[in-house]
């Protein structure tokens, strides 16, 4: 018993030694988010989607920022599945995105990237509950692609610097 004690603590000194030795660094830290400032955030496309990716960012938005972030949004719903009668039994919800990061000074696009996010739906009984559910399927898809927008121009423009 005492032997595997000792083993332990030996396998974690040396985990340790070794994460502490390689140089490493995580990739994505809060305080590079917080250098992140922008001087405009420019909304197109479909406002108000694009207005709730922008309100999710919770970036910095400062007169004295070096970049300009412009979110493009476009919203489509098709009927993926009808029965014979012609009834929608499932609807598919895509949502596109364009999002450029230009620079303040010169303009310069520096970061540009496409997003497209889909998820499927079954019509409720009445249309509003229908609606709604589309409603909270635009909301979850909002905020999943405003974390990977954070995250990959936090890293990008960390590998810039």
């Amino acid at each position: 018993m005492i032997y595997l004690k000792t083993k332990f603590k030996i396998f974690t000194y040396f985990i340790l030694v070794m994460l502490i030795g390689c140089g490493y660094k995580p990739l994505y830290k809060s305080d590079e988010l917080n250098n992140l400032s922008f001087s405009k955030i420019e909304i197109l496309g479909n406002k108000r989607i694009s207005q709730l990716t922008a309100n999710s960012l919770n970036l910095i938005k400062k007169p004295s920022g070096n970049f300009v972030l412009s979110i493009s949004s476009e919203k489509k719903i098709e009927i993926s599945n009808q029965n014979s009668a012609g009834k929608v039994l499932e609807y598919s919800l895509s949502l596109n995105y364009s999002v450029k990061v230009k620079k303040n000074s010169d303009g310069k696009v520096v970061y540009s990237k496409n997003i497209v996010k889909s998820a499927n739906y079954k019509p409720s009984e009445t249309y509003s509950d229908t609606v709604s559910n589309e409603k909270k399927i635009v909301e979850n898809l909002s905020n999943f692609v405003a974390k990977q927008i954070v995250n990959e121009i936090s890293l990008f423009l960390q590998d810039d610097n």
